[in-house]
């Protein structure tokens, strides 16, 4: 429905109107849901981050996912940038409009000296543009969550896609490389950390400059040494919020680790549970298990601690500033005026919500994000096997059908590849001297004793063993 509404729907989202709607009056069904926005097609997504993560590979730096990430949803990300500082800038108007609007009740003129008289359209004019900047607030906060959420789940989508298609590609060497319970946890867990941080993606950035917005007008109303008062209790608060965050991003490592761990355990366990139950191990097993939950369990809540903390500092530092700010203004002999108090006040209210809750939520949710992003680059950059030596000759309708399905002369293959070089010794070589040809109808019979290497011809011709020797043939779609 989006797709199909006008930009006032879409502004206002009355475009979701039917559907609370139908909600109200009967539970939803899967056949009541609109059709997905096509921007938000999993195919779509994937093959767009696909597609820039492969020219990242192909760059003589090494591969960056945060780039390619970047790159796939730039138009986003620069459309959210746009509302955030729309946003930022709505925050710090509306005090210094409320400032002149209580001047002009107070004193009927809006410098606030008495001497001037402004006449009720000035009035009018104020409250109207106070009305305005609010409505456009409104406007502005609700797109900015729209872009970022809606970047959150794709990125989400586009690496779970990626990481599944990693999985396919990849061989039976590398798949032992790789445990079970790391894939497992990348999808179930590493994945749901950019639902969490894009929403506060703009706010490592918008928040530190709305602050330095709000000093400054903060600066302009009460004067230096009182705005340095409260500005040093303020940095006081970031420094520790940013210790804070460091902290957490150690320990977000710590319980991925963990996690890992357990899961690992958990899938070898339930992989042998004939032979934990025949030889009466489930008593150390239960053990090694209540281990690896206890060690993940202190750091997860090492982990809640840290955040309780952050929204601890959050609720108590607007009062503390506020508290220091005024002490330091009335102790200077400064007159108390109601549009300097209410100002200062809404100012220090902007200042607490871009530190003390957008910054800080931003902070918290990065260092999760960045590790979750590391992981899955790491995963990515597993070694795929190396199929660019196989002749695939053509199956394709109309076109001249080769003889055989497989095809090989003479050829060798090795698991032991140097930097992507051939190297062929008689020790390296897993397979020599392999001449054979597979025709359509034909039966071929592989026999052989342990270890003469039936295993290894199957992986070499699904191009898991390397060729460093001889030729072999592949009729595609065969």
């Amino acid at each position: 429905p989006s797709e199909r509404s006008n930009l006032l729907s879409r502004v206002s989202f009355h475009f979701a109107w039917p559907l609370l709607k139908k909600g109200a009056g009967k539970p939803l069904e899967f056949g009541d849901l609109p059709p997905l926005p096509a921007h938000d097609h999993a195919a779509r997504v994937t093959a767009a981050v696909q597609r820039e993560w492969d020219t990242e590979l192909l760059r003589p730096t090494p591969p960056s996912l945060r780039r390619a990430l970047y790159r796939a949803f730039a138009f986003e990300f620069w459309a959210a940038a746009f509302h955030a500082v729309s946003e930022a800038a709505t925050c710090i108007v509306q005090p210094v409009l409320l400032r002149y609007m209580l001047q002009w009740v107070e004193h009927g003129c809006i410098d606030g000296t008495g001497e001037c008289k402004s006449s009720s359209a000035d009035g009018a004019l104020l409250i109207a543009a106070f009305i305005c900047t609010s409505l456009w607030q409104a406007v502005t906060h609700h797109q900015l969550y729209m872009y970022t959420m809606r970047g959150g789940w794709n990125v989400r989508m586009a690496c779970t896609g990626m990481i599944h298609g990693k999985l396919l590609r990849m061989g039976g060497a590398e798949l032992l490389a790789v445990s079970s319970g790391n894939a497992i946890n990348l999808i179930s867990t590493d994945v749901m950390k950019f639902d969490n941080f894009f929403p506060n993606l703009h706010y490592i950035w918008a928040g530190p400059l709305e602050c330095l917005a709000v000093v400054v007008l903060v600066w302009l109303e009460v004067g230096a040494i009182t705005t340095l008062a409260g500005t040093v209790v303020t940095l006081l608060v970031v420094l520790i919020q940013l210790r804070f965050s460091k902290v957490l991003f150690a320990v977000r490592q710590r319980t991925a680790k963990a996690t890992d761990a357990r899961v690992r355990a958990i899938t070898e366990i339930f992989a042998g549970m004939m032979t934990v139950k025949a030889f009466n191990w489930e008593t150390p097993f239960i053990d090694s298990v209540k281990q690896l939950r206890a060690s993940e369990a202190t750091h997860i809540l090492l982990g809640q601690r840290i955040k309780g903390i952050n929204l601890a500092i959050f609720f108590a530092a607007p009062a503390l500033t506020s508290m220091i700010t005024f002490i330091v203004f009335w102790a200077l002999d400064n007159r108390m005026e109601i549009g300097t108090i209410y100002s200062v006040m809404a100012l220090l209210n902007a200042l607490r919500l871009a530190i003390g809750k957008k910054f800080t939520r931003a902070m918290e949710t990065a260092p999760e994000a960045l590790v979750a992003i590391e992981r899955i680059q790491s995963f990515l950059n597993v070694r795929e096997p190396n199929r660019q030596d196989v002749d695939w000759t053509a199956g394709d309708q109309g076109q001249t059908q080769p003889r055989a399905l497989v095809s090989m002369v003479d050829a060798g293959f090795s698991w032991h590849t140097a930097g992507g070089e051939k190297k062929q010794t008689v020790d390296s070589l897993v397979l020599s001297g392999v001449s054979v040809e597979v025709v359509p109808g034909e039966v071929l019979l592989l026999l052989g004793p342990v270890g003469s290497g039936k295993s290894s011809l199957l992986s070499a011709i699904m191009g898991e063993v390397p060729l460093v020797a001889g030729r072999l043939s592949i009729r595609r779609n065969s």
